[in-house]
């Protein structure tokens, strides 16, 4: 595999992902940066993949439920 993955085959690869419907919701929700040739097939720069991901895991990050940014219901862990 060199810069570029093209074809599910590869990207799964690159990604360690087993199942395409997970790189689908990840485009659709996180706007992974999967482009189209003129023939339909999929393709992914590597170098894209890269600063995808480190945005990806800041969202996740800031949105994980049980975050104490996030959670209403959060107590503080020091007492006086």
């Amino acid at each position: 595999m060199g810069e570029i993955a093209i074809g599910r085959k590869e990207i799964m690869a690159a990604l360690h992902v087993a199942d395409w419907g997970t790189i689908r919701n990840w485009k659709r929700s996180y706007a992974m940066p999967i482009r189209y040739m003129p023939n339909g097939r999929p393709m992914l720069l590597l170098s894209e993949l890269k600063v995808w991901l480190v945005k990806f895991s800041e969202i996740k990050k800031n949105t994980h439920p049980f975050s104490t940014q996030t959670h209403p219901f959060s107590t503080p862990t020091s007492r006086k």
